[in-house]
C-alpha cells in the first residue's frame, strides 16, 4: 500500500479521501473473511494511524487530505468490528 503514495502524488489532483477497510455484514467480503481470515491483513487502530502518518510524510504536500477514516451506518456494521 505504501507504494501507492508515489502514484497518488503524481496525479493531477488537489484533494484525496482515504478510508480504512471495513468489512460489512451481509456482504460477499464478510463471507470471504469468515471463510479465509488469513487472506486479510487487518490493522489495529494504532497500526492504521502509524501507517497513515508514514503515508502522509511521503504524499505530495500540495494534495489536501479530506478524510482518512469513516464509519458505515449501524445497519451495515458488525459491533465486533470485523475490519
Amino acid at each position: 500500500m505504501m507504494n501507492q503514495v508515489d502514484i497518488i502524488s503524481g496525479l493531477p489532483i488537489k484533494t484525496v479521501k482515504f478510508h480504512q477497510l471495513q468489512i460489512l455484514k451481509g456482504t460477499c467480503m464478510e463471507m470471504e473473511f469468515k471463510n479465509n481470515p488469513a487472506d486479510f491483513e487487518l490493522f489495529t487502530w494504532e497500526e492504521y494511524l502509524d501507517f497513515f502518518i508514514a503515508f502522509l510524510e511521503r504524499l505530495n504536500p500540495t494534495i489536501v487530505v479530506e478524510r482518512f477514516t469513516g464509519e458505515v451506518p449501524a445497519a451495515f456494521s458488525d459491533r465486533r468490528r470485523l475490519g
